[in-house]
């Protein structure tokens, strides 16, 4: 993915008139030549963004415990009582 953002509001290269807010395009959206002009651009700052990467799901993982052992008894314990006030009504 690419980011582009334009110095100037409405710049215009490679066809389009850029925003000064963040833009993203896809990977295959410009061809080689047009980000090599965008990148050599000075009014643009081009970035490109790596895909992000899915969560890995550990729910199937059954060897794992994502809790302390001090956490789950303090989990299983039955709350504790609060103490009553001398002299409070």
């Amino acid at each position: 993915m690419i980011r582009i953002v334009s110095k100037k509001e409405g710049f215009r290269r490679c066809g389009v008139a850029h925003p000064k807010g963040p833009v993203e395009y896809p990977d295959g959206h410009w061809t080689e030549e047009q980000l090599a002009a965008l990148q050599a651009e000075p009014m643009l700052v081009v970035q490109s963004i790596p895909p992000a990467e899915p969560p890995v799901d550990k729910s199937h993982d059954s060897h794992e415990s994502h809790d302390s052992p001090a956490a789950e008894a303090e989990a299983k314990a039955p709350p504790a009582k609060q103490a009553k006030q001398k002299g409070a009504k």
